[in-house]
């Protein structure tokens, strides 16, 4: 029947943290309405929750003990080189590396997307050192917990390509909304247009 106290760990977390970022958001958001423009302030917070929501994901996935073991684990410091070796004893295949590799790419992939779409170009330099940090310190709490975890810095190097390919893209979908923008204001002068002609 699967592992009930993992399942347990990470849903009473992620319960918890979900509510919590539900309660700040309505708080921001009602801030934000009250300031100006209540269209932006739903956008805006819509957006700062979706990725607090994606954060609380990614830690209840990498961070929540999966069991409690008596060692600490061992950790990777050059990336792809403990991969290299799993493989080399026997420990684990090609295969599996490489879909351990492509799930760290995807788990980063949409706070990228949300974060160019809520921010823009000028924050890029900013939001990958941020995702580096938040990488990093995801691992060192895997290095220095006996939960069950493998701690390795190619997660850091992959959760790290992850956010900015996903960074990347989400800058298409800011482009678009902001062309939309700009298109709409352009119809609405046009039918005001049309409505005064006789």
């Amino acid at each position: 029947m699967g592992d009930p106290p993992r399942f347990s760990a990470i849903g009473t977390f992620a319960g918890g943290a979900v509510l919590a970022v539900l309660i700040a958001g309505l708080l921001v958001f009602l801030v934000r309405a009250a300031r100006g423009d209540r269209r932006r302030a739903a956008r805006d917070t819509a957006l700062d929750l979706a990725m607090a929501l994606w954060v609380v994901v990614i830690l209840a996935v990498t961070v929540v003990p999966i069991r409690q073991s008596g060692t600490l684990p061992p950790m990777g410091v050059i990336p792809f080189l403990d991969a290299i070796r799993r493989i080399g004893l026997g420990e684990s295949s090609v295969p599996e590396e490489a879909i351990d590799i492509v799930n760290n790419i995807i788990l980063f992939l949409p706070l990228g997307i949300l974060a160019a779409v809520r921010w823009g170009r000028d924050w890029r330099l900013v939001f990958i050192l941020l995702v580096v940090c938040l990488s990093t310190a995801i691992e060192l709490t895997q290095a220095l917990q006996a939960t069950g975890r493998f701690s390795s810095t190619t997660d850091v190097v992959t959760n790290t390509i992850g956010a900015a390919v996903g960074f990347r893209i989400g800058l298409r979908f800011r482009h678009d909304a902001e062309d939309d923008d700009i298109e709409d204001p352009e119809d609405d002068d046009i039918e005001a247009a049309d409505t005064q002609v006789p």
